[in-house]
């Protein structure tokens, strides 16, 4: 027989993105696809930790599996009061003890002189639909210390293609910023304001925000150069954007 051993997967690592910004990615399978997705750790100046993405503090309605057993594991969570949810998080686990939403600005606003959180404008955040496809809106943090961004599903930072595996022998290896497929199609409210409100609020953030670095949950993560990958991604989403607007009725 084999070495069974080298069929199994090795163990999830925790990656250090920048200094007090960890990172660790997991596998996350649909049917046979790995899309994996992760979860971050942000040490505060007080030396606690901020818990994104998968649990403590949920940035987006569709990422539901982790909760349950992080609490099982880390009942203080609950106890003490600690644990945020979306909308639909406070829906769809109604025997978790949720502290609030993280809908709610005052929630947001708990580690703000250190992340900033902000909700994407122009796409429905508390109940988005359809419900098996457009998993597009969640919070995007902003850890001002390690000048880092941590979204889901909004933004997604591309692994490299085979062509960049190849390049990168030759020093050419680059990476990509896009938006999740359900935007503009489904995401955007179908109104002729909500392509513009989205754009608006990109630009915003990247004149408000000084990040260098981008971990998104299905994808990799960027060290450097990610605010001028999203301007380029949001530059050659203008057209999608345009037409999202034409095809809308105004109405009154």
């Amino acid at each position: 027989m084999g070495n069974l051993s080298s069929t199994v997967a090795p163990p999830p690592k925790l990656e250090q993105i920048a200094p007090d910004c960890f990172r660790l990615r997991v596998p996350f399978y649909i049917f046979f696809f790995d899309v994996g997705t992760h979860v971050n750790f942000i040490r505060l100046s007080n030396g606690r930790f901020l818990v994104l993405s998968a649990a403590v503090v949920a940035t987006n309605p569709f990422h539901t599996t982790a909760f349950a057993q992080w609490a099982e594991v880390y009942p203080r969570i609950e106890s003490e009061g600690r644990l945020f949810g979306t909308p639909r998080h406070l829906r769809n686990l109604p025997g978790l003890k949720w502290a609030g939403s993280v809908e709610d600005q005052s929630v947001r606003d708990l580690w703000k002189d250190e992340v900033e959180m902000r909700i994407p404008a122009g796409c429905e955040f508390n109940n988005p639909t359809p419900e098996l496809t457009n998993h597009f809106n969640g919070i995007v943090a902003f850890h001002r210390a390690s000048k880092t961004v941590i979204c889901d599903d909004a933004f997604a930072v591309s692994n490299p293609s085979l062509l960049d595996s190849f390049s990168s022998c030759f020093a050419f290896q680059s990476q990509s910023i896009t938006f999740h497929p359900s935007m503009p199609n489904q995401a955007l409210y179908k109104t002729p304001k909500a392509a513009r409100q989205f754009y608006d609020w990109v630009i915003e953030l990247t004149h408000d925000w000084d990040f260098d670095n981008m971990a998104s949950a299905h994808g990799s993560y960027m060290i450097g150069g990610a605010k001028e990958a999203l301007l380029d991604c949001l530059e050659k989403a203008r057209k999608s954007l345009s037409d999202h607007s034409l095809s809308c009725p105004y109405t009154h």
